[in-house]
Protein backbone atom coordinates (compact mmCIF):
# COMPACT_ATOMS: atom_id res chain seq x y z
CA UNK A 1 0.00 0.00 0.00
CA UNK A 2 2.83 2.38 0.93
CA UNK A 3 4.56 1.63 -2.37
CA UNK A 4 1.41 2.50 -4.36
CA UNK A 5 1.02 5.80 -2.49
CA UNK A 6 4.63 6.69 -3.23
CA UNK A 7 4.21 5.89 -6.93
CA UNK A 8 0.97 7.89 -7.05
CA UNK A 9 2.72 10.89 -5.46
CA UNK A 10 5.53 10.73 -8.02
CA UNK A 11 3.06 10.50 -10.89
CA UNK A 12 1.27 13.58 -9.61
CA UNK A 13 4.55 15.54 -9.56
CA UNK A 14 5.64 14.62 -13.10
CA UNK A 15 3.23 17.06 -14.85
CA UNK A 16 4.51 19.87 -12.61
CA UNK A 17 8.11 19.13 -13.55
CA UNK A 18 7.27 19.00 -17.25
CA UNK A 19 5.39 22.32 -16.99
CA UNK A 20 8.35 23.95 -15.23
CA UNK A 21 10.72 22.73 -17.95
CA UNK A 22 8.43 24.02 -20.70
CA UNK A 23 8.34 27.43 -19.05
CA UNK A 24 12.11 27.65 -19.30
CA UNK A 25 12.09 26.47 -22.89
CA UNK A 26 9.14 28.75 -23.60
CA UNK A 27 11.18 31.90 -22.91
CA UNK A 28 12.46 31.84 -26.47
CA UNK A 29 10.88 34.02 -29.12
CA UNK A 30 10.97 33.71 -32.90
CA UNK A 31 10.88 36.60 -35.34
CA UNK A 32 12.40 38.29 -38.36
CA UNK A 33 15.13 40.90 -38.03
CA UNK A 34 13.84 44.16 -39.48
CA UNK A 35 16.52 46.61 -38.41
CA UNK A 36 20.02 46.41 -36.94
CA UNK A 37 21.78 49.36 -35.36
CA UNK A 38 25.31 48.34 -34.43
CA UNK A 39 26.04 51.85 -33.09
CA UNK A 40 23.32 51.76 -30.41
CA UNK A 41 23.17 47.95 -30.01
CA UNK A 42 19.47 47.84 -30.85
CA UNK A 43 17.85 45.21 -33.04
CA UNK A 44 14.25 45.36 -34.21
CA UNK A 45 12.66 41.94 -34.49
CA UNK A 46 9.06 41.63 -35.63
CA UNK A 47 8.36 45.31 -34.81
CA UNK A 48 9.83 45.09 -31.28
CA UNK A 49 13.10 46.77 -30.22
CA UNK A 50 15.58 44.81 -28.12
CA UNK A 51 19.00 45.72 -26.83
CA UNK A 52 22.10 43.57 -26.65
CA UNK A 53 25.52 43.74 -25.05
CA UNK A 54 28.27 42.76 -27.50
CA UNK A 55 30.31 41.22 -24.67
CA UNK A 56 27.49 38.91 -23.52
CA UNK A 57 25.53 38.36 -26.72
CA UNK A 58 26.04 35.10 -28.63
CA UNK A 59 24.79 34.17 -32.09
CA UNK A 60 24.54 30.54 -33.21
CA UNK A 61 24.03 28.86 -36.53
CA UNK A 62 23.75 25.09 -36.83
CA UNK A 63 24.99 24.72 -33.23
CA UNK A 64 28.14 26.79 -33.77
CA UNK A 65 28.93 30.26 -32.45
CA UNK A 66 29.19 32.77 -35.30
CA UNK A 67 30.10 36.48 -35.25
CA UNK A 68 27.09 38.71 -34.56
CA UNK A 69 28.05 40.72 -37.65
CA UNK A 70 26.54 37.87 -39.69
CA UNK A 71 23.10 39.17 -38.73
CA UNK A 72 21.17 40.98 -41.42
CA UNK A 73 17.70 42.26 -42.08
CA UNK A 74 15.31 39.52 -43.19
CA UNK A 75 16.95 36.71 -41.20
CA UNK A 76 14.55 34.67 -39.06
CA UNK A 77 15.89 34.06 -35.56
CA UNK A 78 15.02 32.34 -32.31
CA UNK A 79 16.18 34.53 -29.47
CA UNK A 80 16.23 34.66 -25.69
CA UNK A 81 15.78 37.81 -23.64
CA UNK A 82 16.40 38.64 -20.01
CA UNK A 83 14.11 40.57 -17.67
CA UNK A 84 15.32 43.90 -19.14
CA UNK A 85 14.49 42.90 -22.74
CA UNK A 86 18.16 42.43 -23.59
CA UNK A 87 18.93 39.61 -26.00
CA UNK A 88 21.35 37.11 -24.52
CA UNK A 89 21.37 34.44 -27.21
CA UNK A 90 20.18 34.19 -30.78
CA UNK A 91 19.91 31.25 -33.18
CA UNK A 92 19.71 31.92 -36.90
CA UNK A 93 16.97 29.85 -38.55
CA UNK A 94 17.01 31.11 -42.13
CA UNK A 95 16.25 31.75 -44.88
CA UNK A 96 19.14 29.55 -45.86
CA UNK A 97 20.12 31.64 -48.91
CA UNK A 98 20.77 34.73 -46.74
CA UNK A 99 22.79 32.70 -44.25
CA UNK A 100 24.74 30.87 -46.93
CA UNK A 101 25.60 34.20 -48.61
CA UNK A 102 27.57 35.23 -45.52
CA UNK A 103 29.64 32.05 -45.47
CA UNK A 104 30.36 32.22 -49.20
CA UNK A 105 31.66 35.80 -49.11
Amino acid sequence: MMKRSFIAAILLCVPLLVTAQQAVIGNSLVGTIQLLDFDTNIVTISSQDYGYDEALFQVFYDGNVVPYTILDEGIVVRFYIDSQRMITRMEMLGPIDKVRAFFES
